[in-house]
């Protein structure tokens, strides 16, 4: 789940749905706006006090309590549908086609940067499992599949990972990355996040 780190008041439950209509309007899954975490407890899921939302199986909420402002609300919206698989969540062309060529481009990142190979590799052995029974308890039956995903992920957290710490060599091909996710967000919706 997505945390807040800046504890406060939170936006209504209503601003945001308002805000992020134009991306649910695209999705194929329900994304409900909890008032509380409290309501979402109640609601039979378990989650952090500080959870701004969350993804269990093909299920995902945001909680409005702990999201302050619009961008806030896209960013945890994406990363939530991220968790639960964006083809599995939209029907939309241009969204998925943009999904494919992250994939694509992300793909050459890893092949070309024995760095990201090395570090996806240490987080399959250390996730893999567990990312792989996530995928399973969402619905993904395919052993292929669940070891593609399962892959991709490593190579997408292994780029972060290196990103952000802002040392050792340059990732190669990191801003065409970066593009081709740009493309992907905005084709979902993701206007604010996109710029």
């Amino acid at each position: 789940f997505s945390q807040t780190s800046e504890p406060g008041p939170g936006l209504p439950a209503a601003d945001i749905r308002a805000h992020i209509a134009g991306i649910t309007d695209k999705l194929s899954v329900a994304v409900p706006v909890y008032d509380s975490v409290e309501a979402v407890r109640q609601a039979g899921f378990s989650i952090a006090g500080d959870a701004q939302g969350f993804a269990k199986g093909d299920r995902l909420g945001l909680i409005s309590a702990n999201i302050s402002t619009p961008l806030q609300a896209e960013i945890t919206t994406f990363h939530e549908l991220w968790h639960v698989g964006i083809k599995r969540v939209t029907s939309d062309r241009d969204a998925i086609r943009a999904f494919a060529n992250y994939n694509a481009v992300l793909t050459r990142v890893a092949m070309a940067n024995p760095g990201v190979r090395q570090r996806a590799k240490e987080w399959r052995q250390q996730y893999g499992k567990d990312k792989d029974q996530q995928f399973r308890d969402a619905g993904v039956k395919s052993p292929a599949e669940r070891e593609l995903r399962v892959r991709l992920q490593s190579f997408d957290e292994a780029v972060a990972g290196i990103a952000g710490e802002r040392r050792g060599k340059p990732v190669k091909f990191l801003t065409e990355l970066v593009a081709s996710l740009q493309r992907l967000v905005r084709a979902m919706g993701f206007d604010n996040l996109a710029n």
